[in-house]
């Protein structure tokens, strides 16, 4: 059954844009049964009532359960910003492979600096984020926080956390090691630190470690940033949650 995002169920109507890939790609018609969802890990049955103003309106029919209930801890990602597709990337592919919240961080290598490019991004994101759960019938949306400094990312508050940097230097531990070591703690999250193309600097690898973030290492290869961070997110999403 085709999946659609509708942000409040209680206004009864797809957006403009969800309405014209109902209608226009999807070709559904009047009468037609489909399922929307609202972001929030819930979704419904509905049958198309009528078409008006370029939007589909809804009668809703039946809640559905869903598919599959995380258990374990949030995922959360403090990732630094990437080069746009590396970045659309990322986002699309941690989505698909359940992060809960992402953190958009600017750290001294980032390559981005445009103040009036950041709202046109942030758009752009939230787009990925929508079509990756759509395609993966996740029905939740992860969080996507506002872009923040890597400074101020570190003062923020996480209790009940796991605190992963990837990291490349003597210093990093093996994640197997470190999941073992906290396998008893009872977990509210698991942050992980990733860094942007070049790496974090080594003032900035140091602030981290002050602020109780663990290096692991991510075995003997060197990972694109992107990869890091899926190849991260697929084994504690494993590991801690299946």
């Amino acid at each position: 059954m085709d999946l659609y995002f509708c942000q409040d169920y209680a206004q009864g109507y797809l957006d403009v844009a969800e309405s014209h890939h109902c209608i226009h790609v999807k070709r559904h018609k009047i009468g037609d049964v489909i399922e929307v969802f609202d972001g929030n890990g819930g979704s419904w049955e509905a049958q198309i009532k009528k078409i008006e103003n370029k939007k589909v309106f809804l009668t809703l029919l039946r809640e559905r359960p869903p598919l599959f209930v995380p258990k374990g801890p949030r995922l959360i990602l403090i990732q630094s910003i990437l080069k746009n597709k590396a970045m659309q990337f990322l986002l699309q592919k941690v989505t698909e492979v359940g992060v809960d919240q992402i953190i958009p961080t600017v750290s001294e290598r980032t390559q981005f600096s445009k103040e009036e490019r950041k709202q046109a991004k942030e758009r752009k994101w939230k787009d990925i984020l929508l079509a990756a759960v759509k395609q993966s019938h996740q029905k939740k949306l992860p969080e996507l926080s506002a872009m923040t400094t890597f400074t101020d990312v570190l003062k923020k508050e996480f209790s009940f956390s796991l605190k992963l940097m990837a990291y490349l230097g003597p210093e990093a531990k093996p994640l197997k090691e470190i999941l073992k070591s906290h396998a008893q703690e009872k977990l509210s999250s698991v942050i992980i630190l990733v860094g942007p193309e070049g790496d974090f600097t080594e003032k900035e690898k140091a602030s981290a470690l002050s602020h109780g973030f663990i290096p692991i290492n991510l075995g003997n290869q060197i990972l694109r940033s992107e990869t890091a961070a899926l190849f991260l997110l697929s084994i504690l999403n494993y590991e801690l949650r299946l």
